[in-house]
């Protein structure tokens, strides 16, 4: 096995793609499909390495009808534009 990762005739898509199959050449595959805006990845770790969504970005955001894209690589609440009242001094 490991001769055949040196040689590469044993590379990670077929290995991610056919699962445990991969040594034997089937179009099995053992992970799961994962459908986001109309492609599909095998596993969620394509997916991320892809697309930057996580598994929890991709749960919580886009399988509830919301972009996950603007909350990649931040934590807490989106910051909302806050706009300020001007006001004139001493108007009466």
């Amino acid at each position: 096995m490991k001769e055949k990762w040196k040689n590469g005739t044993f590379t990670k898509e077929m290995s991610r793609k056919n699962g445990q199959h991969g040594l034997r050449g089937k179009e099995i595959h053992n992970t799961l499909d994962i459908e986001y805006n109309g492609v599909i990845y095998y596993g969620w770790s394509e997916l991320l390495e892809k697309t930057k969504v996580s598994k929890h970005l991709y749960k919580k955001y886009y399988l509830n009808g919301l972009d996950p894209e603007p909350r990649i690589g931040t934590d807490g609440p989106i910051p909302t534009i806050t706009s300020t009242i001007n006001t004139k001094e001493g108007s009466v």
